[in-house]
């Protein structure tokens, strides 16, 4: 046991990557190095010497600190790794789904880089575990640093307002589900920094100011592509709307910067309108922008401003460009008429063309360019400003039901969906998957997002087998968007034995299912191949298979049936790093069948192997007499052959022949 703090230095030092273990079990004075020895949560992210290619296994669900906490401010402390350039991933442990719960982590310290991937961060949880009566947050809030350091990679966010706050970060694929507080608190609140930052692939689900890039230092290239933000607002005045994506911290160059193909959706039906927010508002206090090209991008809610660009005078863009977006509101006739197109910024050289305008509502709507200056009839705002010579505008009218399938940057056979629905249709035909990596005749499961961070088991989700071609998907799901499915400020019991108090601040509010519905694809686990089923010996089925390649579950599933059945029954399961299942319990005079399924805590409607068979006879050749070895305990019908009248007399050795 002494030898191994010594060979840990010494791979360390040669370059080889270690793996530690995190667990509710876990203890600060174990050498966190073996799943059977964790560290505990704090002992993780305080520890200073990681590697570079470290590894860190989360073990379970529902990671907490291990103390008893009673502050508000609780802070982990989240100390990178020794040496600029060593980079450290945290992940499940073997496709578990690993949630951890604390009030606040704190990152500072270190030079080193972390990647968070496929761990979801659970506040909800963490109120039923701290049991105060203040307002506790799970946060990652840069305590000092203002470096490019921390990727957060197909995590999950549930009831954390200000998820991710004042860090400069890349985000990619994660799930914010109820990240809005009693003010405009934030999914993402960061950026900045040189080079290419990315905010991509995000779910952004009931949000405050939902995703808000405020770079703290000039900007040379940047990347907000692909979000999903629905009903942006402040669970206060859940009504709404709330920025949706926000761009711009002031006196801050921001140069070339893409914003293409988000979603932005707030319900169009809600007339209780909270304040004039844009869904939309690239150039926030920005005081000079350049190269900016936004594309793409769907965004339609309420009597409210759909897009804006610039909100202060002296607000400057040039090399603009603003194509292919299509823009939908519903104005119902407030006071001020909101504008569906509205730039403030003095801007130079722009290309704005080619974008799709709809007014579902009877008032009309306005564009607007330069400030002080709107128009409210289409054909005025192109010949008063050049622009848009090419788009179209539709009155009386939602924009067109569409499915918007967004590939993940970095898992295969994953991807973001997202279905608008203003036909409140009960299913979706032709949802076409093609080019998202899914593996032919493999299964994928589609998941409510809302239930992706909540629960541990996906029980909503729709198993679909990939062949290629496009599928139907049922459009009700488990709604858990309901303010009492998140406790409107009335206590609730959780299974872990928790108790959450009456916190205003994760009062859930409704959305418009099934008129925006949003969903994860997940591929499922590969199937196991080359099952087969022999008998090693009477009263034995030895089933084998080969595990999938460049996989690692959770474990697998055997089950069996009797030949001519149609029900299957769970035989037995077996860890991840074996191969083979023996069966002893068979009755002679039946075929058996058996088939084996790979089990993934993410997704546990996997695709079952092909069926091996077996089948015992009725009368079992007769037993061979004992046999022995000399010198073992062991019999072997090769060596001898024992006989009773063969035996020796007490006291002597029996023959051997």
């Amino acid at each position: 046991m002494r030898i191994l703090p010594l060979l840990l230095l010494l791979f360390t030092n040669l370059g080889y990557a270690v793996d530690y273990y995190v667990s509710n079990t876990g203890s600060a004075n174990n050498a966190g190095t073996s799943p059977s020895a964790p560290w505990t949560l704090e002992k993780a992210f305080s520890y200073d010497s990681y590697g570079n290619g470290d590894n860190v296994y989360i073990m379970g669900n529902f990671i907490k600190p291990s103390t008893s906490i009673a502050a508000t401010d609780v802070r982990l402390t989240f100390a990178a790794a020794a040496g600029a350039g060593n980079t450290v991933t945290w992940q499940p442990y073997r496709n578990q789904v690993s949630r951890i719960t604390a009030a606040k982590i704190t990152a500072t310290g270190g030079s080193g880089n972390h990647i968070f991937l496929n761990i979801n961060f659970d506040s909800q949880e963490a109120l039923s575990y701290h049991k105060t009566d203040s307002i506790e947050r799970l946060q990652f809030w840069d305590g000092s640093i203002a470096l490019d350091r921390i990727q957060f990679v197909n995590c999950g966010f549930r009831a954390t307002p200000n998820a991710i706050g004042n860090m400069t970060v890349n985000v990619r694929g994660c799930i914010m589900n109820g990240v809005g507080g009693t003010a405009y608190e934030h999914g993402y609140y960061g950026g900045g920094g040189t080079g290419n930052k990315i905010i991509g692939n995000v779910f952004v689900v009931t949000g405050g100011e939902a995703i808000k890039y405020a770079p703290s230092s000039a900007v040379t290239s940047g990347q907000i592509n692909s979000n999903i933000v629905i009903n942006a607002g402040t669970f206060a005045n859940p009504v709404g709307p709330g920025y949706g994506i926000l761009i711009g911290p002031g006196a801050v160059n921001v140069n070339g910067l893409e914003v293409k193909d988000n979603t932005i959706l707030s319900d169009p039906t809600a007339t209780a309108v909270q304040d004039d927010n844009p869904l939309l508002l690239p150039g926030y206090a920005s005081t000079s922008m350049s190269s900016w090209t936004i594309t793409g991008n769907r965004v339609e809610g309420p009597d409210t401003t759909i897009f804006k660009l610039g909100t202060a005078s002296g607000n400057t863009v040039s090399t603009l460009t603003i194509s292919g977006n299509t823009f939908g509101i519903n104005n119902l006739g407030s006071a001020v008429s909101r504008p569906i197109f509205y730039i403030f910024a003095t801007q130079t050289t722009p290309t704005i063309n080619n974008n799709a305008y709809y007014n579902k509502g009877a008032a009309t709507v306005r564009w607007q360019y330069p400030d002080g200056v709107g128009y409210t009839d289409f054909t005025a705002w192109k010949s008063g400003t050049t622009f848009d010579s090419s788009s179209t505008f539709t009155g009386n009218s939602y924009p067109p039901d569409t499915v918007r399938v967004y590939k993940n940057y970095d898992e295969a056979g994953r991807a973001n969906i997202v279905v608008i629905n203003h036909a409140m249709a009960t299913s979706k035909s032709g949802v076409d998957l093609t080019g998202i990596g899914l593996l032919n005749t493999e299964d994928f499961v589609i998941v409510p997002v809302e239930d992706y961070v909540k629960i541990q088991k996906f029980t909503t989700a729709q198993t679909f087998t990939y062949s290629g071609s496009t599928i139907t998907m049922s459009l009700i799901a488990n709604d858990d968007y309901s303010p009492t499915a998140w406790g409107t400020r009335v206590s609730g019991t959780f299974p872990n034995g928790g108790f959450i108090k009456n916190h205003a601040d994760f009062t859930q509010p409704s959305t418009s299912r099934p008129r925006y519905s949003s969903w994860v694809v997940l591929q499922a686990p590969r199937r196991p191949t080359g099952v087969t089923a022999t008998s090693p010996s009477s009263g034995r089925i030895l089933i084998s298979w080969t595990k999938p390649a460049g996989s690692d579950y959770s474990k697998f599933v055997i089950q069996r049936r009797v030949g001519g059945s149609t029900t299957w029954a769970d035989r037995s399961t077996v860890t991840f790093t074996e191969d083979h299942f023996l069966d002893t319990t068979a009755t002679a005079g039946f075929e058996w069948q058996y088939r084996v399924q790979s089990y993934s805590d993410r997704s546990p409607n996997a695709s079952w192997s092909a069926i091996a068979s077996y089948s015992v006879p009725s009368n079992p050749p007769d037993p061979q007499p004992p046999t022995w070895v000399p010198g073992s305990t062991e019999y072997d019908a090769t060596r001898l052959i024992l006989k009773p009248e063969w035996w020796a007399q007490p006291g002597e050795l029996p023959l051997e022949q």
